[in-house]
Order: structure tokens, then sequence, then C-alpha cells
């Protein structure tokens, strides 16, 4: 179940999951809100979608419906991936008394006792991050019904070599380094952290040529813009939107920032690395599992407009670190954050 209204991080996992599991000995049922565009990314034929109107931890009809729907299918398993509708999906699983996994992507605590009670429901959590796994085992869940299954990226489609002719596209100066945040407006991705440390730089490296880019949307979108009109950002700083060919974006970059405040993995690091970017992210939740501090990228304090601003002025000013870098955050990927391998470490859960 993944009840999200967008094709953000989590839904694209669920897509490659379920697109991965093509060979797998099994069929798969999708319930996913009735406007969400993930059932366009799914291929795998074994898959049939139960699109359905899903809404907050009060939706009763939906946990009715879902209910109805499992005492219909009889599934072996409930998979719930979404924290949207995750507490009425998770009644119905109980009602109907099915086996249930829940993949946690996020690293914010919850209430103790209200996870405690939560997830003494569920057969398995899978964490997609070491950080992610340590605030479930902090907060009393037993080791043994953790599984850690890091998030997967498709390094067919994110991959080198540098698109100068899309640099061309989004109009950015030959001679500007460009930096990249692509993350959700929301508060605990560090906007205003970056913009602060931006300002600063700008005052005391006026030489310093920098271009900023930012993806995404959001509810803070007015506050974030007026917020850099404030700090005499405007001609530095622009505003991209959501986009659906950052693979074809990515590559064109120079370093994508990341200065979340916390993160549980962060599937736009992943996307980075594979493009062969260096990347700046904070030293908190998941993030320095895909950074690795010198190696390929910078891990600053988060909150830290100081340090956040001296590894921009680090990075911008080395192309052959910033080179390096990105080659070796390539390789990471490679290694350790295929879809083939989590795709069979949600198998492995499945078949435990």
């Amino acid at each position: 179940m993944e009840g999200g209204r967008h094709l953000y991080g989590g839904a694209r996992q669920v897509a490659y999951l379920l697109n991965g599991l093509r060979d797998y000995p099994a069929e798969h049922i999708l319930v996913c809100h009735r406007s969400s565009p993930l059932p366009q990314a799914i291929d795998n034929p074994k898959v049939r979608i139960f699109p359905c109107p899903v809404g907050g931890d009060a939706d009763l009809v939906f946990a009715f419906q879902l209910y109805r729907w499992i005492r219909h299918e009889k599934p072996d398993i409930l998979h719930l991936h979404s924290r949207r509708g995750e507490l009425p999906a998770m009644l119905a699983g109980v009602a109907s008394q099915v086996p249930m996994i829940v993949t946690r992507r996020v690293d914010n605590p919850e209430n103790p006792w209200l996870a405690k009670l939560k997830y003494r429901h569920f057969r398995r959590v899978i964490a997609i991050s070491q950080g992610i796994a340590e605030v479930l085992i902090k907060q009393g869940l037993p080791e043994e019904k953790l599984s850690l299954v890091h998030s997967g990226v498709d390094t067919q489609i994110f991959r080198p070599p540098r698109k100068e002719s899309m640099r061309g596209q989004l109009g950015i100066p030959p001679d500007h380094i460009v930096i990249a945040v692509v993350a959700q407006l929301i508060p605990r991705k560090g906007h205003l952290v970056l913009f602060e440390s931006l300002s600063r730089l700008r005052r005391d490296y006026p030489e310093l040529k920098l271009t900023s880019l930012v993806f995404g949307k959001g509810p803070l979108e007015a506050e974030l813009k007026a917020h850099c009109q404030k700090l005499g950002l405007q001609n530095q700083v622009r505003w991209m939107g959501y986009r659906e060919d950052m693979a074809e974006i990515l590559p064109a970059m120079d370093v994508v920032v990341h200065p979340a405040l916390k993160e549980g993995l962060g599937v736009a690091l992943l996307e980075a690395a594979a493009c062969g970017l260096p990347i700046i992210a904070s030293r908190s939740g998941g993030m320095p599992e895909v950074v690795e501090d010198g190696v390929n990228g910078l891990l600053v304090p988060p909150g830290d407009p100081n340090a956040l601003g001296c590894a921009i002025n680090h990075l911008a000013r080395d192309s052959m670190l910033r080179s390096k870098m990105g080659e070796a955050g390539r390789q990471k990927v490679l290694r350790q954050f295929s879809i083939a391998s989590m795709v069979e470490g949600n198998w492995q859960v499945y078949k435990r």
C-alpha cells in the first residue's frame, strides 16, 4: 500500500520494487490513491492496481474499503509503504488478520508508547537506513523484528556523462558553478540554512560565481522565495519546481547540496551520486550512509550555515576534487544501492 498522491522518492521506490519483482514467483496488488501517477510507472504484468481514495489517519472509509478488499483477495502479506493512510490500513490488516510488514522511510522519532502499540502488530519492520534502524531500536522495537534494506536507484537512467547542452537549455552561464538542491519545500529539508550560507558567501567571496537551482515544491514556497528576496539572492537562486526529467538535469549540475535537518536516507542523494556528482549533506539520519565525508562528498553539521558555506566554497573552487568525488559516488551506488539488492532484500523479508 502506497497512499501518496505524487511520485516522490518513496513512491518511486515502490515502483522499482514492483517492477523488480517481475521474475519472482509471486503476484502483487498495488493499493494506491486514485489520483496517484504511480500506476503509470508500473510495467510488471503481475501487478494489479486497486486505486481508491486514501485519506489521513482518521479515514475509516478507507479502512473499511481495504478490509473488504483483503477479505476478498486473501493476500498472504500486506506491505505498508506510506505514512499517508498507514493507521487505517493497519486497522484493516489487524481486523482481517493478514500478516503485515511496514517500511519506515523517515528518521523522526514517534511517541514511544504509540510506537510500541503500533509496531507490535507488524511481523517485520523494514528500515531503509541504519540511521532509521537506530531510531526504531531506541524507541523499543525488538531487533529481531527489524530488517535493513537500503533504497535503490536506477543507475541506467541516472548516470553520467555531464550534459553541457542541458546547461544551455537551463540558461546557466558557462563560467558559473551550479548548485542543485532537490527536495520538497518543507521545514526539515533545510532550505533556509542553504540560503543563509549563500548570502554569506556572496558577502565574503563576491568573485565566486554561483547559480543555485531549487527543485521541488511544497507549502513553504512563498515563504522561501520571500526570504531569498530579503537576502538579495533573487538573481542567484532560481526556482525550478517539480521536474520529471531529473535524470537529464542532474548530470548538468556541479554539486548537489542537501542541508536537511532530518532525512531517512535521501533518494535524491542516491540519484545525484549515480550521476557522478559530489554531494554536500548534513551529518544526520541516514545521509552519512550515502555520503562518505571526504570521499564522495562533504558532511556538515545540520543547521550550520557557516560550515555549509565553507563546504560549498571548497568544492566550488576545485574542479578536480569534484570530479574525483563524483566518480567515487557513482561507484558507491553501484556497489551498495542497486535496485536488484533492494528487491532481493524485500523478497527475503517476504519469504521469512
